[in-house]
C-alpha cells in the first residue's frame, strides 16, 4: 500500500500517542510490537494486520522445553 507523506505523518502521530499512553500506564511496547508499528507507519501493513500480528505473537503458547 502506498501512502502519502501526510498519511504517514498521521500514522506516526498515532503511534507516538499509543506508545506514550502505554508508557504512562507503566508498560513498554515489545521489540516485536515496535517492529510492527514501524511497518504500519511505513504503509506496509494495515492497522488490523498490525493488531492481529502482535496479538498472535504474544498469545502463542510457550514452546515445550
Amino acid at each position: 500500500m502506498s501512502l502519502t507523506r501526510r498519511q504517514m505523518e498521521v500514522r506516526a502521530d498515532s503511534v507516538r500517542n499509543a506508545v506514550a499512553i502505554t508508557r504512562l500506564e507503566g508498560g513498554e511496547p515489545s521489540a516485536y510490537c515496535r517492529e510492527q508499528l514501524d511497518r504500519f507507519v511505513a504503509g506496509e501493513i494495515s492497522a488490523t494486520e498490525m493488531r492481529d500480528r502482535v496479538l498472535r505473537h504474544h498469545l502463542k503458547p510457550p514452546e515445550d522445553i
